[in-house]
């Protein structure tokens, strides 16, 4: 049977818009879905509404919306668009998903900058079981220099350009890339570190999948647990890189892959018990 969808308002004067998908059997587990930076909640190529249609098939409630300022949304009051003031509207969209549906665990979904959202709203939210992130904060390695540049470096050319490319490396923010939103606010990596060990002592599940789109901040698979090496993900972390799909993820097949990672979590988050 398919799922039910309906329009759903939230926040100051119910002025913040989304579309709940709803199951015929719902479980006690929920998806929000996040803008990607500053697209609709419709996402790249359709991907917020299959990704919130497919969880409503497999019985979890999704609801994808837009942060203020965004989509169908109006904007704050206060005017305020910084990652922090997004986390409080994130907080604002689950107790609403909680109180529409009954859920009581709460799965986040966010594509770069909204991956950074779910992840600064982790102390607010206790409710968070998991995250669904795709190209989130990720910091060098010397793997990764090795792995993202050591090929190129037997060319006599890459050596005539040095200077050149020194420059640009040294003016661009770690964790940009070529095809993301122009502007994203970054966090230092003690601060992200301090997030993840807040997440994972609570036993929230990290499902982070990059792509080669991401290639001046992320080279390799397993870059992102040894880049937070001082926290104890144990198995609350799970990492994959996709070097062929694109920071979108416009691909079917890889936006494929990203539902059935996105799915099998929320299953995850289903069949285990809840800490007492």
């Amino acid at each position: 049977m398919p799922p039910i969808e309906r329009v759903v308002t939230f926040g100051p004067r119910e002025r913040g818009v989304g579309i709940l998908s709803s199951p015929a059997q719902p479980t006690d587990v929920g998806l929000l879905i996040l803008n990607a930076g500053l697209l609709h909640r419709v996402g790249h190529c359709r991907l917020g509404v299959r990704l919130g249609r497919a969880a409503a098939q497999a019985g979890f409630p999704a609801l994808r919306f837009d942060f203020p300022g965004i989509g169908d949304s109006e904007g704050r009051s206060d005017g305020r668009v910084d990652i922090r003031a997004s986390a409080e509207d994130l907080a604002t969209v689950s107790r609403k998903l909680q109180d529409m549906t009954g859920v009581t665990r709460v799965v986040a979904y966010g594509l770069c900058r909204g991956a950074d959202v779910a992840l600064t709203a982790v102390p607010d939210m206790p409710d968070l079981s998991a995250i669904s992130m795709v190209d989130p904060w990720c910091f060098p390695t010397p793997t990764f220099w090795l792995a993202r540049y050591g090929p190129s470096l037997a060319s006599p050319d890459v050596w005539l350009r040095a200077p050149s490319t020194l420059r640009k490396l040294l003016s661009r923010s770690v964790g940009a890339s070529p095809d993301a939103e122009p502007v994203r606010e970054m966090m230092d990596k003690p601060a992200v570190a301090r997030l993840l060990t807040t997440a994972v002592s609570r036993g929230c599940i990290l499902n982070a999948f990059f792509t080669g789109g991401y290639r001046d901040a992320y080279s390799y698979e397993g870059q992102f647990r040894e880049a937070f090496s001082d926290v104890v993900f144990g198995d609350c972390l799970r990492e994959r890189y996709v070097p062929e799909a694109d920071h979108l993820v416009t691909q079917p097949a890889h936006q494929q892959t990203l539902l059935t990672d996105t799915i099998g979590l929320l299953r995850d988050v289903a069949g285990r018990t809840r800490p007492a």
